[in-house]
């Protein structure tokens, strides 16, 4: 077993990662010897990916995963840096800003390994959780409401935003925190506001409701008198596993007529929560604003959800007339919706249509009109891949631009990490060159995903080495930041 120096460089062991890799795939036999030991299922696989080399790598020092690994040594390596980076690392990691999530085991390894300095700003205090650093603040005046550290937040949203409810080191202390700060008069309606956001001010119960998304602190907020139409909470309400923090903001009188809840909603493969928002009064024929835009049926549409989501929204009221949902539901391959929206009288070309999407022709009909032909990256982006082979092998342009962000199959299959549907495209002519909706093309795709995880367990390194094999160059004049495990098959694969 290796250990870690006392001063781990991650360069370093990126490229002992890389090194073992090249030797893996040579068969080299130290490097067999290694795998033998710390990864005896991956004997005989017909392919040695980066991230195998990584698991090797990561269980030699002693770490379940190659995410432990970056994360000891992270932690290690902000350790030794000033106090202001020290600061501005643990908030990020504890809370999370913009499309950034929280890092929550990260925040922990960082808290535990600083030094005083660090554990004495009285504000990342009360997003760790440290009760008696917090008890000794608060008998300054004023202190309780006070905005301050890195986020310039007030002690309570910096407790409730806190991803380190999760973490069971914190989560008992973060709750006596919020306890204090509610005793000493906080204001339970006190807010923040991210950079990125600058026009959305983020209410302590959105941080515990949405963000977060732990039950008894949004009920402890909801008790103290949180307005549960603070225009965030219920929105974001949606996004977290369970549907109890939505639950008892709707108990507590959240609108849920509120803009585009219910669409949000609909973003999400979760039955249960739509229900709930139709069974506290939703509008089920709600359009999507401020632009008066695509209603509920449509938006459900859009977004891939199963016959049992329209069964509830019709159930609730919604109303298709006018919006030719037969046709709608056909020309995106949804047998499963016919029981409930009968499809009768096509003309000619639709019927051609249908046919290829239902797998009952292999012919793209010779006059297919974009308003059909922008439905391919629609369908990557729903994962729908049975059907994305159909529209392609039938002859469906490879490369059209959706409706959403401008975006390529391709650009969807790369959002979502889906590297099986990356090989299929760039193997059916697709160009990662096409320029979409952000003006960037598909390296501008692959840095946003892999830096933000927008899909967790997509396999951005596996995109990134298929796009290579495609052409994309490995040096970029745009200047470009991609996760490290997309950064090492760059770096691999140059010169």
């Amino acid at each position: 077993m290796k250990s870690l120096p006392e001063h781990p460089h991650w360069d370093h062991l990126r490229q002992q990662a890389k090194e073992l890799l090249r030797d893996l795939r040579t068969a080299h036999p130290e490097a067999m010897q290694r795998l033998q030991e710390f990864a005896p299922q991956l004997a005989g696989a017909p392919r040695i990916a980066l991230h195998d080399a990584q698991h090797i790598l990561a269980r030699e020092y002693g770490f379940a995963t190659w995410t432990e690994l970056k994360s000891e040594v992270a932690a290690r390596m902000v350790a030794r840096a000033d106090l202001e980076m020290q600061r501005l690392a643990f908030a990020g990691w504890a809370i999370g800003r913009g499309f950034n999530r929280a890092r929550p085991k990260d925040a922990a390894l960082l808290w535990a390994r600083a030094g005083t300095s660090l554990r004495q700003d009285p504000w990342l205090a009360c997003a760790a959780g440290d009760l008696a650093t917090v008890q000794a603040k608060l008998a300054e005046p004023g202190w309780v409401n006070a905005p301050g550290g890195p986020l310039n937040a007030p002690p309570l949203v910096m407790a409730s935003h806190s991803a380190l409810l999760h973490h069971p080191d914190h989560e008992s202390g973060i709750r006596a925190v919020v306890e204090a700060l509610l005793a000493a008069g906080a204001d339970v309606n006190g807010s923040y506001v991210d950079g990125e956001y600058p026009d959305s001010p983020l209410s302590a119960l959105y941080g515990a409701s949405g963000r977060v998304g732990d039950v008894e602190i949004t009920r402890r907020l909801l008790a103290a008198g949180a307005n549960p139409n603070d225009g965030e909470s219920l929105y974001h309400s949606c996004e977290p596993v369970s549907n109890e923090t939505m639950r008892l903001l709707l108990e507590a009188g959240a609108d849920p007529r509120t803009d585009n809840v219910l669409h949000h909603q609909l973003d999400f493969d979760d039955l249960e929560g739509l229900k709930m928002l139709l069974g506290a009064g939703a509008d089920p024929n709600a359009r999507l604003m401020p632009h008066h835009g695509l209603p509920a049926l449509m938006w459900a549409l859009l977004r891939g959800r199963d016959a049992a989501h329209f069964a509830a929204l019709l159930e609730a009221g919604a109303n298709p007339e006018g919006l030719d949902m037969p046709w709608q539901a056909a020309r995106r391959g949804r047998v499963d919706l016919e029981p409930l929206f009968p499809l009768a009288g096509l003309s000619e070309y639709q019927r051609a249509v249908v046919d290829v999407l239902h797998g009952r022709s292999t012919v793209v009909p010779p006059d297919l009109q974009m308003a059909e032909a922008h439905l391919l990256p629609e369908a990557a982006g729903n994962g729908h891949f049975e059907l994305v082979r159909r529209m392609v092998e039938a002859g469906w342009p490879v490369d059209v631009k959706g409706a959403e962000w401008g975006s390529t199959a391709l650009n969807q299959a790369i959002f979502h990490g889906r590297a099986d549907m990356v090989e299929y495209l760039l193997a059916h002519g697709a160009d990662w060159r096409v320029m979409h909706g952000y003006g960037d093309n598909a390296v501008g795709t692959l840095s946003f995903a892999s830096r933000n995880d927008t899909v967790p367990g997509g396999d951005y390194a596996r995109c990134a080495e298929l796009l290579i094999a495609a052409g994309m160059p490995t040096t970029f004049e745009k200047e470009y930041s991609f996760s490290d495990e997309v950064t090492m098959v760059l770096e691999s694969n140059r010169g």
